[in-house]
């Protein structure tokens, strides 16, 4: 039976091309699948998964350093092994996962911090209530909601909100921060920014993203793929704005062969 493999790729959207890179040493057959993946400073970092074996659940940490194209082994993650959890970088040097769910699919309240450059992890405080795929707790099974919590690293502590900005259920997938603090979600067609206290639709996007749709900004850009048709082939466009007119441009960028399947996304910002 064929199981596709998850590799790690590199695109450079200046020049517009992907480049296939070197797998984690001992992983040949890919990459754990459903793995978590940032970017942090010129380091990619990969957490938890499954083993494409065993379909064990891991706790594993993989460091990619982009300019030595080097790989290295971080410290396992503590307090037992957890899946679908939230994942995001400070982009400098700390990774920061909460919520998913354990072995015995009982969704998490916890969180931790990972320091990628002291190869170390860090307890955080736990979050206000359960959540698995940082959107819904364990009898919800899937149906996300509209609430949000928001971590601040200066007091070391949650923040609920209780406006329910999101105004619709988001899955995480949909919804990202950039590198200014803006928060962008794909609304039904749409791309959209949070404004004050309000969603504002940028841009109405191709059919051919509909579904299955996964964002990820880099720089002044946001990056769109998804597909037309349930487990069609994916397209990908990159969302541009210019500042200096306030025009949105959207460019679909052509996916050789063998990268298409599905996505996860990581930036690197020295890149």
């Amino acid at each position: 039976m064929y199981t596709q493999a998850y590799r790690l790729g590199l695109f450079e959207p200046g020049k517009g091309e992907l480049h296939e890179l070197p797998p984690i040493p001992g992983c040949e057959d890919g990459l754990p699948r459903f793995c978590h993946s940032t970017g942090v400073g010129r380091n990619i970092v990969f957490i938890g998964g499954w083993n494409t074996k065993t379909w064990e659940l891991l706790n594993s940490v993989y460091i990619y350093d982009s300019i030595t194209g080097m790989w290295r082994r971080g410290v396992d993650m503590p307090g037992g092994k957890r899946s679908s959890f939230a994942c995001v970088s400070d982009l400098n040097r700390m990774v920061y996962i909460a919520g998913g769910h354990d072995q015995e699919k009982s969704t998490l309240r916890s969180a931790l911090a990972y320091d990628v450059l002291g190869d170390v992890w860090l307890s955080l405080p736990d979050m206000a209530r359960q959540r698995d795929e940082c959107g819904y707790e364990t009898e919800m099974q899937g149906d996300f909601d509209k609430s949000v919590e928001v971590f601040d690293v200066n007091t070391w502590n949650w923040d609920w909100d209780e406006k329910n900005i999101l105004e619709t259920d988001v899955c995480h997938k949909t919804c990202v921060f950039d590198h200014h603090g803006n928060l962008y979600k794909c609304d039904s067609a749409h791309l959209a920014c949070f404004h004050g206290s309000t969603w504002q639709r940028l841009i109405r996007l191709p059919t051919d993203v509909h579904l299955g749709t996964f964002i990820a900004t880099w720089k002044d850009k946001v990056f769109v793929i998804g597909a037309k048709i349930f487990g069609g082939l994916p397209n990908c466009y990159a969302v541009e704005f210019e500042k200096q007119n306030g025009t949105i441009s959207l460019t679909k960028l052509e996916m050789p062969e063998k990268f298409i399947g599905p996505v996860q996304f990581g930036c690197d910002r020295e890149l």
